[in-house]
């Protein structure tokens, strides 16, 4: 049986492969180890495409713009949020869909901006 997807926020995700092989994983500000590792990803806006949501995520969070896609997943994923997980985003929702994308960057990597 398939969860009620309206009680899940939509997120997308995003792997940032270099064309050398290394993937881009970024250390979250102001988290406390060991979970403050991520992917870029992030919710995505009332009637917002999804691969443009997965761009803007991408572009807001490392500044990255030049990007090639590879994939996505098929359909959406779904997580609950721990019972204790009080914060904004769960905003009476029950957890989080998403759906992933991989792309490749095809910029320099200046074009990278943490801030």
């Amino acid at each position: 049986m398939s969860p009620d997807l309206s009680a899940y926020r939509p997120n997308v995700g995003v792997v940032l492969f270099h064309p050398d092989g290394r993937v881009w994983l970024g250390r979250r500000a102001k988290t406390p180890a060991p979970y403050n590792w991520q992917f870029p990803q992030g919710g995505v806006d009332a009637g917002e495409d999804l691969e443009t949501a997965a761009r803007r995520e991408l572009a807001e969070e490392t500044g990255v713009s030049s990007v090639a896609l590879l994939g996505r997943t098929d359909g959406w994923l779904t997580y609950d949020f721990p019972p204790e997980h009080t914060g904004k985003l769960a905003r009476g929702f029950k957890g989080q869909r998403q759906v992933w994308f991989a792309f490749r960057f095809d910029g320099e990597e200046a074009e990278i901006d943490l801030e």
